[in-house]
């Protein structure tokens, strides 16, 4: 998935739970690495990712469990999270049941 300026991907080994990767740049923390330096080469996001999508400057995951989280630039509160506050690391939306995501450039709904 392409962002603006960012990129999210998922692998899934044999052996491991799907992981999220991402690389770019850091701008408001959309990588959702925590760490606001430029990734020439992606860096491990998170683990147990059922599917992800990318905004312009945000990006929002589904783990395996159904759980939604969202991280990255929130302006306008296109994290869901009752804020507008930019989240450099993922913070948890919704607890379950979630299937999939979809984002535009400055919103989501899942």
């Amino acid at each position: 998935m392409g962002g603006a300026s960012h990129t999210v991907t998922q692998r899934s080994a044999a052996t491991t739970l799907p992981e999220l990767w991402a690389f770019g740049n850091v701008r408001s923390g959309r990588l959702g690495d925590n760490v606001l330096l430029q990734r020439l080469f992606p860096g491990e996001v998170t683990s147990s990712v059922q599917s992800v999508a990318a905004g312009a400057s945000h990006s929002l995951i589904v783990r395996m469990n159904g759980s939604l989280w969202a991280t990255g630039a929130n302006s306008a509160g296109q994290l869901g999270d009752g804020s507008t506050t930019d989240r450099p690391s993922p913070v948890q939306i919704l607890a379950g049941d979630v299937q999939s995501v979809a984002v535009g450039s400055s919103t989501a709904c899942s």
